[in-house]
C-alpha cells in the first residue's frame, strides 16, 4: 500500500482486527478509526472483502520476496516461514503452507 492513506486504513483494520472479530468490523469502524469517509475508503478498496484480500496478497508477496531458495530434484522450492511456492517440471506454479526443509 504505497499512499498513507490506504496504510491508515490498512492500520486501522489491523488494529481493528486485534479488538474484535471480523465479521463484527464494519467500514464506519475503519473509517472512524482512521479519520477518513466512507467514500475515501471506496476509493481506496471495493469493500470489506476486497480490503482483506489486497493485505493478504501484499503480506504474501512481501514474505516470498524475503524468502530463500531451496533445489530439490526436478523443483524449485521459494519458502520463508511456512509458506513455499515452486514451478513443478512441467511448469505449474503453486503456493502450499508447510515447514521449509533445510538441507
Amino acid at each position: 500500500m504505497a499512499s498513507f492513506t490506504k496504510k491508515a486504513i490498512r492500520d486501522s483494520f489491523v488494529k481493528l482486527l486485534n479488538e474484535k472479530s471480523l465479521s463484527q468490523i464494519t467500514i464506519r469502524d475503519i473509517v472512524d478509526d482512521c479519520g477518513v469517509n466512507r467514500n475515501t475508503f471506496y476509493y481506496y478498496s471495493q469493500d470489506l472483502p476486497q480490503l482483506v484480500e489486497s493485505i493478504v496478497d501484499e503480506d504474501a508477496e512481501r514474505i516470498i520476496r524475503g524468502a530463500s531458495y531451496h533445489r530439490f530434484p526436478g523443483r524449485l522450492y521459494q519458502c520463508s516461514t511456512g509458506i513455499c511456492s515452486g514451478q513443478s517440471e512441467s511448469g505449474a506454479s503453486y503456493l502450499s503452507f508447510r515447514q521449509p526443509r533445510h538441507l
